[in-house]
């Protein structure tokens, strides 16, 4: 195997072992010696990729960047469904978080973050952004309900989602996703009742 791609492969599997741990203790809880014996590498090996437990929570923050460039490309490119399209936006989240070790450690370090006093992770804040948009395109097309303020049910998506998250705790990579699609059919009849 080509050394660049040994590395690459060290690299992979040193993020994804500090991506288990940052998930299961969080960053101040999180070992690096706990790191190096998930991945069975030495100690040199992670230190020849990351610096630091900083360095290592600097990169799964990197990679939340990413996928929410992604996510958010992803649905820019749909045509405007407003509803439906929120919902498979809500739903296209909710799989991904689920199926990205990477993202998980990613939140749980957001939220510890916005609790010790900083700012709600990039995630949240693109789904509440992308829920209000999604929501005025649905109303302007007069398929909302007139009587739904807007910035509630904007509230109510994101709190759909990352509750879901929250409360998931150990479920299988498959019912996260259910569960936010059951909440979700829920929410859009409940939006939809009084449109004209």
């Amino acid at each position: 195997m080509p050394k660049q791609e040994r590395s690459r492969r060290t690299y992979e599997l040193v993020l994804d072992a500090a991506a288990a741990e940052f998930v299961r203790f969080g960053y101040s809880d999180a070992s690096l010696g706990q790191v190096v014996e998930r991945t069975g590498l030495t100690k040199g090996a992670l230190y020849g990729h990351f610096s630091s437990k900083q360095d290592l929570a600097a990169a799964l923050r990197r990679h939340l960047e990413a996928v929410v460039e992604e996510l958010l490309g992803d649905i820019g490119q749909r045509q405007g469904q407003g509803l439906a399209e929120l919902g498979e936006f809500i739903c296209s989240v909710a799989e991904r978080i689920s199926a990205d070790v990477r993202l998980q450690a990613a939140l749980r370090l957001a939220d510890e973050e916005f609790r010790a006093g900083g700012k709600p992770s990039v995630l949240l804040a693109s789904v509440q952004e992308m829920s209000r948009k999604l929501l005025r395109e649905t109303e302007a097309a007069g398929r909302l309900d007139v009587a739904l303020p807007l910035d509630a049910f904007a509230d109510l998506t994101v709190a759909l989602l990352f509750g879901a998250y929250h409360a998931s705790g150990e479920l299988s990579g498959e019912e996260l996703p259910q569960r936010v699609r059951n909440m979700w059919s829920v929410l859009a009849k409940l939006a939809t009742k009084g449109a004209g």
